[in-house]
């Protein structure tokens, strides 16, 4: 499989209802995102539509929530389509990259206390994903279905982040020899 561009970065957040999704070609420039809603056979469905995608899109790089992490609180059924989504992708020749929940919210600092907090801060950056902001869930409220969206797009914009961060070590340490 080609890659066409290395700085390609498809993150995909699976929900209970289905996955959204973000393609960035570089950090705050996306390409695509969405939502897909899926009714029945939720990790087979899933991981069908998730394996198109890859293959019309070739990314670089395929982000996801490090199911493994002890802050994920992630279904069982979950867990297992997040492990299933990084084989695939694997198999696929293509470079997995995952983050935890204190990973994002360490990345947005101050501003990420909260999913409608990341989300916000998102926008700013990302002016095109404004009408898919879901308004500030209430707390007998379940949340909405296009915060997925922006779940994808935080371990995005971690990923760039953390590769811009060693990719700086990685320059010092050559400067120093």
């Amino acid at each position: 499989m080609m890659v066409l561009n290395e700085t390609t970065v498809f993150a995909i957040a699976p929900t209970s209802r289905g996955f959204g999704y973000v393609l960035f070609a570089a950090r705050a420039k996306p390409l695509d995102w969405g939502v897909k809603e899926i009714r029945n056979e939720k990790n087979r469905q899933s991981l069908a539509k998730i394996e198109a995608m890859i293959r019309t899109i070739l990314p670089a790089v395929v982000v996801l929530e490090d199911r493994e992490h002890r802050t994920c609180r992630r279904s069982l059924r979950v867990r297992v389509l997040l492990h299933h989504i990084a084989a695939l992708a694997e198999a696929q020749g293509l470079t997995v990259a995952t983050y935890s929940r204190r990973d994002v919210r360490a990345a947005f600092g101050k501003k990420g206390k909260s999913k409608d907090a990341i989300a916000g801060v998102i926008v700013e950056e990302v002016p095109a994903l404004l009408p898919w902001l879901p308004r500030r869930r209430r707390i007998w409220e379940s949340e909405q279905h296009s915060m997925a969206i922006f779940e994808a797009a935080a371990l995005a914009m971690v990923h760039y982040d953390a590769r811009r961060v060693a990719k700086k070590e990685e320059e010092d340490q050559t400067a120093l020899l």
